[in-house]
C-alpha cells in the first residue's frame, strides 16, 4: 500500500511539474512577443490594427505565439480570425499556416521524443487510435481540415510515431486552406461591416465537407488497395 501511495505521488507531482513547465514555456513566449512587439513601437500606434498597416515584427510575433502554444498542446485558432483583420488574406494565409506547421512540429516532436506525463495521456486516446491505422494523406489532410483541437492531434501524431514528413505535409496543405478560406470570409465580413459573422456556418461546413471528401477518399482508397491484395492470396489459400 505504501508503495502505491508513493507511486501516486510520484505521478501526480510529475503531471504538476508539467504542467508548470508547459505554462513557463507559454508565459516566456508571450513575454518575449510582447518585449519585441513593443520595441517595434506598434502599442502606440493601435491604427495600424485596423489600417492593414501591421508589421513584419506583427506576423513573427503571431507565427512565435501560434507556434508556442501549440508545441504546450494550447489553441491557437483565434490567430486565424484575427490575423486577416492586421494583414491581406495572402499574407494571413502565409503567416497562420508558418504559425500552425511550426506549432505542429513542435508538438509532433515533443510528444514523440521527449515524452512524459503530459504526452503519455494521449497513448489511449481516440485520436492516437484513429491515426495509428489511418494516416494516409488524405486522412491526415482530413483530420486538420476538420474543426478538431490541433494541439491534441499533434500530440497524438507524435505518440502514434507516424511519418513526420507526411505529417507535417498535410499540415501545410490542410492549413494552408483552412487559413485562406477564413482570411477571405473575414476580410468579405470586414468590408460588409458584419466582422461579428466573420465565420458564419456554410464557411465551416464547406471545410468540414472537403474534409469528409477527403476521409471518404482515404476508405475507398484502402478498399480498392485491399481488393487488388485479396486475389492474389486465394492461390496461396487453395495450394
Amino acid at each position: 500500500m505504501a508503495e502505491r501511495e508513493n507511486t501516486g505521488g510520484e505521478l501526480q507531482f510529475e503531471k504538476r511539474r508539467g504542467r508548470a513547465r508547459r505554462v513557463a514555456v507559454l508565459l516566456l513566449a508571450v513575454a518575449v512577443a510582447l518585449a519585441l512587439y513593443g520595441r517595434g513601437a506598434a502599442w502606440s500606434s493601435p491604427e495600424q490594427w485596423q489600417a492593414g498597416g501591421a508589421s513584419f515584427l506583427t506576423a513573427l510575433v503571431i507565427v512565435f505565439i501560434m507556434a508556442a502554444s501549440l508545441t504546450c498542446c494550447l489553441t491557437a485558432s483565434y490567430f486565424l480570425i484575427l490575423t486577416p483583420l492586421l494583414f491581406p488574406p495572402h499574407l494571413s494565409t502565409v503567416i497562420t499556416t508558418t504559425g500552425c506547421v511550426l506549432g505542429a512540429a513542435g508538438g509532433y516532436f515533443f510528444a514523440r521524443y521527449v515524452g512524459g506525463s503530459w504526452a503519455e495521456r494521449f497513448r489511449d486516446g481516440r485520436v492516437r487510435r484513429f491515426l495509428s491505422t489511418h494516416s494516409s494523406f488524405l486522412a491526415l489532410f482530413g483530420l486538420r481540415l476538420a474543426p478538431t483541437p490541433h494541439g491534441v492531434v499533434n500530440y497524438a501524431a507524435g505518440v502514434a510515431r507516424i511519418s513526420p514528413a507526411r505529417f507535417l505535409f498535410a499540415t501545410l496543405v490542410a492549413m494552408g486552406l483552412k487559413s485562406y478560406v477564413y482570411a477571405t470570409a473575414v476580410q468579405t465580413a470586414v468590408a460588409a461591416g458584419s466582422a461579428a459573422n466573420a465565420v458564419s456556418a456554410p464557411v465551416v461546413l464547406s471545410l468540414v465537407a472537403v474534409a469528409a471528401l477527403s476521409l471518404a477518399g482515404h476508405v475507398l482508397t484502402r478498399r480498392y488497395a485491399a481488393l487488388r491484395v485479396a486475389p492474389a492470396s486465394i492461390p496461396n489459400r487453395l495450394g
